[in-house]
């Protein structure tokens, strides 16, 4: 251990939520995951040995703010709370550089301070910097690792750092309340039951299996560390909007915010019922004084929303919030045990996107600075939203910030998401947010297509030989084949299929199942891997005339035997890696990789009318009671 131990005051665990962070943060080290930057326009003279004063002061009263991380020779990690430590404040006089040059100086700091890792071992992981651009003008910067603060705790710390300075820019002392250590708080961890709080995960994830599909990503590609972003602002007339809905409604802003990223989910993907992430505060805890303690207690937890097109808008969301404020009374539960709690492997992530709601007062952090009584300027420091407040660990996250209108800032995975993708999903958010705005009765009304994209559509449409809602989804492909044969159909990694090609093997599947008498109405049982041939295995179904039923690969055997006992498919379609999963009651298999070379000796030899009427598929959802639900597709509502 580097610290004298003369200077220990204490050594404790990490709570789950720290030991997330800094693992995250020690694997990845170049992804600068959870480091934090504020930064503030001082618009005064500022006394600096009083404003560095008021920052040590802090230190001295906070335990959290004197900690540093050991676990080298340990079997555990451990926090170790400093006696004394000293925060440097760096400062510059930048009067003499052009506006430009300071500007630039800015960013090079702001690009060096992200790329200088903390030294969790040797000192407390936070850094300020003071630089001095005019008179009566700084810009400050507070750097620090989210293992040590959550946003909640930043806004204490700034509040209390500023009551600190006025009071020695006047020559007194302030006194206040001892604070309440960090280490109270993961003694309380400690000593909780989770048997109750295990129970309700199991409620609410029963049946969930898998995460999410992301909308637009090629699951082919591996995710990366490295996290661009996009930011957009909603009108001020929507924002207003959207409160006054939320405060007649009796619905929080972010019920409503977590709702309209449900419906992009399920829009761009097509799964019913969605999941993903959602921080919350973390201090809904029965703690006494919980409320004004420095350290993390900010936890991420699962939402999961069915969408429910029986319901009114209205409803739905209402019952996004009481899902919301049940998951609440356990929301100190470890991620790590929910994930423990649902049927997705260990090594696969529970969900790939978060919902961040920040609605932190950051003025109170504004209004302890003023040159004195008798100024004209009331308040002369202005803060922005927090310069990348931090990179996480999730390909898709969404941070709605709260000021006079909404805030929105996108971070994606550059590897899963081009920029325009990315660019594209923000926008769609934004839409589905001004139509929530409008007030639509039921979910269905509620757009998420840019006035662009649906001119586009509609011109589409207008131009085809036959309205689209006429044809049926094997129809619109034979035409593509007939006109566009060559253009890219499937693509899944380095495989594709053209049009051509992709009618042509469909087409031959289709000859196949004729030829075992499968007709209109009967339904075909699918499992197979992501791949083309899952797309070929689909449309090769339809095109005999009967209906697919899909099977997840990575459900449980008891859920697939409950399906196939419940529907009685004649024919199974798979692949030979997964014959040891499926049931073996189910004796009539076709495995595509081992039998296509005699699926393909059928030729052309089919015969089926389908219209828009005929059954399409059966997909199975998580049923309110726990057991999987038929849900029955014709033809006519793929095509819409």
């Amino acid at each position: 251990m580097k610290a004298a131990a003369k200077n220990i005051e204490a050594i404790y665990s990490l709570s789950p939520i720290q030991e997330g962070l800094l693992l995250d943060s020690l694997r990845a080290p170049a992804s600068h995951l959870y480091h934090c930057q504020f930064p503030f326009t001082l618009h005064e003279v500022v006394d600096v040995a009083a404003f560095q004063k008021a920052w040590q002061t802090a230190v001295s009263r906070h335990a959290v703010l004197r900690t540093i991380f050991v676990w080298e020779g340990m079997e555990t990690m451990r926090q170790v709370v400093l006696r004394k430590a000293d925060l440097p404040l760096r400062v510059e006089d930048w009067r003499a550089f052009t506006k430009d040059e300071q500007q630039q100086k800015l960013a090079d700091y702001y690009a060096q301070d992200r790329n200088s890792a903390f030294d969790f071992s040797q000192s407390p992981p936070i850094r300020l910097a003071l630089f001095r651009v005019e008179d009566e003008r700084y810009e400050f910067i507070c750097s620090c690792h989210h293992v040590l603060l959550d946003g909640w705790s930043c806004v204490l710390l700034f509040k209390e750092v500023a009551a600190h300075y006025r009071a020695y820019r006047e020559g007194r002392e302030l006194r206040l309340p001892k604070p309440r250590p960090y280490r109270d708080y993961v003694s309380w961890l400690k000593k909780l039951e989770l048997s109750e709080a295990e129970a309700h995960w199991r409620r609410t994830l029963q049946d969930f299996v898998r995460p999410s599909t992301l909308p637009l990503v090629d699951d082919a590609r591996s995710f990366s560390d490295e996290r661009r972003e996009w930011s957009q602002s909603v009108s001020e007339q929507t924002t207003r909007a959207l409160e006054r809905i939320a405060r007649d409604s009796q619905l929080t802003l972010n019920t409503i915010v977590q709702g309209a990223w449900a419906l992009l989910l399920n829009l761009h993907s097509g799964e019913p019922d969605v999941v993903f992430g959602s921080t919350v505060s973390g201090r809904s805890i029965p703690l006494e004084g919980v409320e004004s303690m420095i350290g993390v207690f900010i936890n991420t937890l699962p939402v999961r929303v069915r969408i429910e097109r029986e319901l009114t808008v209205e409803q739905w969301l209402r019952r996004i919030q009481q899902d919301q404020a049940a998951a609440r009374q356990f929301e100190f539960t470890p991620l790590v045990q929910i994930h423990g709690c649902s049927d997705v492997p260990g090594n696969v992530p529970l969900f790939n996107s978060i919902v961040v709601f920040e609605n932190f007062p950051t003025e109170a952090f504004e209004e302890n600075y003023q040159v004195d009584a008798h100024s004209r300027a009331q308040r002369n420091i202005k803060s922005s939203v927090p310069v990348q407040l931090e990179n996480t660990n999730y390909p898709l996250s969404l941070h709605a910030i709260v000021e006079q209108s909404l805030k929105l800032r996108l971070q994606y995975d550059p590897r899963l998401f081009s920029a325009e993708a990315s660019r594209q999903l923000l926008d769609r958010f934004n839409l589905i947010l001004e139509s929530l705005a409008r007030e639509p009765r039921s979910l269905s009304e509620i757009e998420w297509l840019t006035g662009a994209e649906r001119a586009r559509i509609l011109s589409q449409s207008k131009g085809n030989a036959a309205p689209v809602a006429t044809e049926i989804v094997t129809q619109l492909i034979e035409r593509q084949a007939t006109e566009n044969p060559d253009a890219v159909a499937v693509v899944h990694g380095e495989a594709q299929l053209s049009y051509r090609e992709l009618d042509q093997r469909a087409e031959e599947l289709a000859s196949y199942l004729c030829g075992f008498g499968i007709g209109s109405e009967q339904v075909i049982a699918i499992c197979l891997s992501r791949s083309p041939e899952m797309v070929v295995a689909l449309l090769g179904v339809l095109k005999a005339g009967a209906a697919y039923m899909p099977l997840d690969p990575a459900h449980p055997p008891e859920r697939l035997a409950y399906m196939l006992d419940e529907v009685g498919p004649p024919l199974m379609l798979t692949e030979e890696s997964l014959r040891e999963r499926l049931p073996s009651s189910w004796a009539q298999v076709v495995c595509l990789d081992a039998d296509w070379e005699e699926i393909k000796q059928y030729g052309n030899n089919r015969a089926s009318a389908v219209s828009g009427k005929n059954l399409a598929y059966v997909i199975y959802t998580s049923g309110s009671t726990g057991r999987p639900k038929g849900v029955m597709v014709a033809h006519k509502g793929i095509v819409n």
